[in-house]
């Protein structure tokens, strides 16, 4: 299975599809009220072999489309770079299978960043070759090449139809400045003059976030994700809301959707954290969902500190510290003194400061770690 948590560790060194990511939400910043963009996987993909490192070469198998509501739709291949004849037949099947849903598609764009690609690098493909290519593939039934070539069988003038009507569509997008263009669309939905620039920074990120988490969720669960103007633009506001001068607010159940932990994993075996919580002798499974709130608490923490909202930070761990010690007093006077006794009595006091439960959690087992010295809290003591 997917995990869209470890994806998402290895997407900045994921040119293409990231690049895609970043087309998907250039074309997001440009939609009119009318209109919504879905991004779908075109072709077959087996979503168990897809990990952080080899997504990129399933950049070909997506699509983005723009769809006028009840009008017209404008599809999308984007193809980073090494846009070779092969490459350019595929994309071509992509939209021959477009074509065929009768969707009414007005245009097709193939995007690239590669400024040297020709404007002819679709239209050059010779129709007669590429029907006798479909003719004599052998591919499994699950492909393109295998959908086109049972759809057309030996119906070349129905397939020269579909190929004149596809190429006489289609343009080529050159786009090597995506960030730029981003960053100029974004500045006035996220009020880059009247913030710190360190919380415009965080809105942008959060929402390339946001788009990313929910296509990966969608090539997981083998389905397409589409967002319209309206949704889109609350989300921006939700992002605003969470994202300002004075705090940074982070969704927990959006976190949770988007990461899992990993108990077999060496470096949380081997943290204090984790060494601490077994101490407790509580199920596997609530052990899990307190790490899971030590690293959203570690998130938001991080988000904080770089936006220099350090102060509420500060407040929460201080409380927290301050609760630990007087739970602790009470249990060693009591003759209770127990470690799950400390963690439950820890976590179940007041903590004004901390904006949600989950906060209050997760930082109680994050001030366990090993970095911690003057404030650091045990649920055993060593």
């Amino acid at each position: 299975m997917m995990e869209v948590g470890n994806v998402m560790g290895g997407i900045s060194s994921l040119g293409g599809f990231a690049f895609q990511i970043r087309v998907f939400l250039y074309y997001l910043l440009n939609l009119d009220e009318n209109e919504m963009i879905e991004f779908e996987a075109i072709d077959d993909i087996n979503v168990s072999k897809i990990e952080s490192l080899n997504i990129d070469k399933y950049e070909i198998s997506f699509i983005s489309k723009i769809k006028k509501i009840d009008i017209s739709h404008h599809a999308i291949q984007v193809k980073r770079t090494n846009i070779d004849t092969s490459t350019a037949r595929k994309i071509l099947f992509n939209w021959l299978l477009i074509e065929i849903e009768n969707i009414n598609v007005e245009r097709y764009t193939l995007l690239t960043s590669d400024l040297t690609v020709k404007d002819t690098i679709i239209s050059n493909l010779d129709k007669h070759d590429i029907y006798i290519f479909l003719k004599n593939s052998k591919k499994k039934k699950s492909s393109n090449e295998a959908k086109l070539k049972f759809f057309f069988g030996a119906k070349f003038d129905e397939f020269e139809t579909y190929f004149d009507s596809v190429v006489d569509k289609h343009e080529i997008v050159r786009l090597d400045n995506v960030n730029e263009i981003i960053d100029q669309n974004c500045k006035y939905l996220f009020k880059k003059s009247g913030v710190d620039i360190s919380v415009y920074n965080l809105r942008v990120s959060q929402l390339l976030n946001y788009i990313t988490c929910e296509i990966l969720n969608s090539i997981h669960d083998k389905r397409s994700f589409a967002i319209t103007y309206a949704k889109f633009m609350q989300e921006a506001e939700n992002i605003s809301n969470n994202a300002t001068d004075e705090r940074i607010s982070l969704s927990y159940s959006e976190f949770k959707r988007n990461h899992s932990i990993d108990l077999n994993e060496l470096a949380i075996a081997k943290s204090r954290e984790y060494q601490q919580l077994l101490h407790c002798e509580m199920p596997k499974a609530l052990l899990t969902d307190f790490l899971t709130k030590r690293l959203y608490y570690g998130q938001y923490r991080a988000l904080n500190i770089e936006c220099n909202t350090i102060q509420p930070i500060n407040d929460i761990e201080v409380t927290t510290h301050e609760n630990f010690v007087l739970a602790t007093e009470q249990l060693k006077y009591d003759g209770n003194d127990t470690p799950r006794q400390r963690l439950n009595n820890t976590i179940n006091l007041e903590n004004s400061y901390a904006e949600n439960v989950q906060i209050r959690h997760g930082v109680c087992v994050h001030m366990t770690k090993d970095a911690k010295k003057q404030d650091q809290i045990s649920w055993k003591d060593e």
